[in-house]
């Protein structure tokens, strides 16, 4: 797996990267859902004055629920969480431990999500193509936005030395670098004995052909999308394998 991060370290998988050279305008994030957009000029304690074309307009403080100094906010983004859970939607803020995501831009119901509970985000284009309409109900847009957790199991609990394994998935996010090991069970989420990609594939089987050579406690790992690096695992799934 060192090739895939040194390949991972150069690739842009996280939405927050600005484009050198290009002119950004600066956004204001209204109570009432709207955005404008353009240049601010002045500010004091009780007003933002912003430049729109040739138009000058003044906001109150007070109307402001943030100002945002890039375009990244405008992308388009899968939130995949710990459990395999996936929030489809726009990150509009950013702090040192959470972030603030919308389900529509055009909306003030907005979600709070811890980094900690955070697998990765995903631009990923096949993965967003793959989106359904989705209804603006419920306060909570994770609510609506979020399909059922990952899947994960084998065809058998028990299997003989290097006897073939089948691994049945569904529910992943489609991601480029979603992978799928055996690992033992007590070892540490770096360690495994083999594994696969899925090759963006949501749903499917696995066969990890002459299995496992050693009897003992095993467990199936899912990562998804290589979790930007790092050894996160989001599912596992356990399994015997037994001497004769």
């Amino acid at each position: 797996m060192k090739g895939l991060q040194r390949v991972l370290s150069t690739a842009v998988l996280f939405c927050f990267m600005l484009l050198g050279g290009e002119a950004y305008a600066q956004s204001v994030f209204l109570k009432d859902g709207s955005i404008v957009e353009g240049k601010i000029v002045t500010e004091n304690d009780s007003f933002l004055t912003i430049k729109e074309g040739a138009e000058k307009r003044n906001i109150k403080r007070s109307d402001i629920i943030r100002t945002v100094y890039n375009n990244d906010y405008k992308n388009r983004v899968n939130v995949v969480l710990m459990d395999g859970r996936i929030i489809k939607g726009y990150v509009v803020e950013e702090s040192k431990d959470c972030y603030i995501v919308r389900k529509y831009l055009d909306s003030t119901k907005e979600l709070k999500l811890e980094k900690s509970k955070i697998n990765g985000i995903l631009k990923d284009d096949v993965a967003i193509k793959k989106d359904q309409p989705e209804d603006d109900t419920g306060d909570d847009p994770g609510e609506s936005a979020a399909p059922s957790p990952v899947v994960i199991s084998t065809d058998k609990s028990v299997y003989a030395p290097k006897e073939n394994i089948i691994v049945k998935y569904s529910n992943m996010p489609g991601g480029r670098y979603d992978w799928i090991s055996l690992a033992k069970k007590d070892s540490p989420d770096d360690n495994y004995e083999t594994y696969y990609y899925t090759s963006r594939r949501t749903e499917g089987e696995l066969v990890f052909k002459k299995g496992l050579p050693a009897p003992g406690d095993y467990e199936v790992r899912v990562y998804l999308d290589w979790a930007m690096g790092s050894y996160k695992v989001s599912k596992r799934y356990p399994f015997k394998i037994k001497g004769k």
